[in-house]
């Protein structure tokens, strides 16, 4: 594989140190090891190498890899979720918290302005609170496989957009791509999706876009006559 290669993948992801896996997108595989969660959204992940979909270590072995191929690799903090730092360790008061009806405790995971934080610890009307990814610090061991190349550019299209969320059906005719975008015209989405679906997009030189809004069911139903 290399740069800009499409492609969709399975992986597992442990700490190495522990063997506590902390990401994996296979269900079954997930309730052979017995971690299983009903509320998480498994299924194969779409990268495109280049791209920092995955964290630097995997991306790395995924050039040195063909469809089919599975491995197993350790990776450091450096091409992890980096080294933890300690300036991102902040004292919040505890009435911020309370103000938004949140019992703060240590080992709590909460959203502090939108970034996801761990408290720990609560003192004298103070919480401090770590800034810090979870897995800091930590060596992983990754284990991947590559499952198959992309090479359908309408499918291609639909899966990159659809790893920004936007919902889209595309259309692919030599090196033009028409778009539809479901959702109201945004001259802002319309420039994005243009120059995104050109840059990754091999041969694709010309991109056009139209939005549509899908109507609910219920839109637009007039009394059935009697």
């Amino acid at each position: 594989m290399q740069n800009g290669d499409f492609i969709e993948i399975e992986y597992t992801g442990r700490v190495k140190d522990t063997g506590e896996v902390f990401d994996i997108t296979s269900a079954e595989e997930a309730k052979k090891l017995g971690v299983y969660n009903e509320k998480a959204k498994y299924g194969t992940a779409f990268v495109i190498i280049g791209n920092g979909m995955v964290v630097p270590g995997v991306e790395k072995q995924l050039l040195g890899m063909k469809t089919g191929d599975e491995k197993t690799f350790d990776i450091g903090p450096a091409d992890g979720f980096g080294e933890r730092n300690p300036d991102f360790i902040k004292i919040v008061s505890l009435s911020s918290f309370l103000e938004k009806k949140i019992s703060p405790y240590p080992g709590l995971f909460v959203d502090i302005n939108g970034i996801a934080c761990k408290v720990q610890s609560v003192s004298g009307g103070r919480v401090r609170v770590d800034f810090n990814h979870p897995l800091a610090g930590k060596n992983l061991e990754y284990t991947v496989k590559i499952l198959r190349e992309i090479t359908d550019k309408k499918y291609g299209i639909e899966k990159l957009l659809g790893s920004y969320r936007l919902e889209a059906d595309a259309g692919v005719a030599e090196k033009v791509a028409k778009i539809k975008i479901n959702g109201k015209k945004s001259e802002t989405v319309e420039k994005f999706v243009s120059e995104t679906v050109k840059k990754w997009v091999k041969g694709i030189e010309t991109v056009e876009v139209e939005f549509a809004e899908k109507k609910n069911r219920a839109e637009g139903a007039g009394n059935s006559p009697a």
